[in-house]
């Protein structure tokens, strides 16, 4: 009944539902109509091999875009030929699976959205039938003699307030982060903006030892090691914790002198001071809850 409570608040997408509240999409679950994949890489040694599931109970469509750091098409070689955008058909329980070929001599990184939509599907929004689909990505890098890998879940949520814990003493924890052209329907104003990133880092005691901030136009996305960017975290334990507002006047008229949350994709990167092994970091996604729509943040 609750998770059933939760998806049935998101049928509240009208104008007034956005003014007042939207809820926040756990990362971890999954909602229909698709989502982001925050890191996507390829060449010089890395690739990409991307998933999608059709957990439907009919047959469904999906698209899939590569986009750029800066926002633009992002045309990779892959098993299914070589281009910016990909589709097809997933029968009930079906799958596909899309690798990119990795032979370019130069590394390109970027995210990927994914969209289903149906009149078959159930789904919510705006009447256009949200499908059921999930996915991943698999990326690896090599790292001396290996290649190693690390995954990026689908995430279909809808997010302002995002937490990475990160150890600096025992490894090097990078952050990728996209304002995904894929979110621009779910922002509180109804477009995509520039996100404006408050970041702050907390240590281990929840003492606020850094705080910084950065812009990230629609559609942008970008990749870091926090150590590089961020040399305050060096030989420190704790976790990062990324709040995004759309501070442009339209969002301030609407929302208040702070601007409106807004909606972005991040992902964790770990590896271990010897270089040999590479992982991925969840997100942490908090809830504040209201009684009318559920968790918000």
């Amino acid at each position: 009944m609750k998770d059933f409570l939760r998806r049935l608040s998101c049928v509240l997408t009208t104008v007034a539902a956005l003014m007042i509240g939207v809820p926040a999409f756990a990362s971890d679950v999954v909602y229909p109509g698709g989502g982001t994949l925050a890191q996507v890489v390829d060449g010089g040694g890395t690739y990409s091999v991307v998933t999608l599931v059709n957990l439907d109970t009919v047959a469904i469509p999906y698209n899939l875009y590569f986009y750029s750091d800066g926002g633009t098409p992002l045309t990779l070689s892959t098993t299914l030929g070589t281009n910016s955008f990909f589709n097809g058909v997933l029968p009930v329980g079906g799958s596909v699976i899309i690798r990119t070929n990795g032979t370019s001599n130069t590394i390109s990184q970027g995210y990927a959205v994914v969209t289903s939509t149906s009149l078959n599907c159930y789904g919510y929004g705006t009447g256009d039938g949200s499908c059921q689909i999930a996915g991943s990505t698999v990326f690896g890098i090599t790292l001396g003699t290996q290649t190693l890998e690390a995954s990026c879940p689908l995430d279909t949520g809808i997010d302002s307030i995002i937490a990475i814990p990160f150890d600096s003493t025992t490894a090097n924890t990078g952050l990728a982060i996209a304002n995904s052209l894929g979110d621009n329907a779910y922002q509180y104003i109804g477009k995509g903006d520039t996100a404006s990133l408050a970041i702050a880092f907390y240590d281990q005691s929840g003492n606020n030892f850094y705080s910084t901030s950065m812009q990230l136009a629609t559609g942008q996305h970008t990749a870091f090691v926090l150590a590089s960017q961020f040399p305050q975290t060096v030989g420190k334990t704790g976790i990062m914790v990324i709040t995004a507002l759309d501070q442009s006047a339209t969002a301030v008229s609407t929302c208040g002198t702070g601007g409106c949350p807004y909606y972005v994709k991040a992902l964790g990167l770990r590896v271990n001071l010897a270089g040999t092994t590479y992982t991925s970091v969840t997100p942490i996604i908090p809830c504040n809850y209201n009684s009318t729509y559920g968790c918000t943040n």
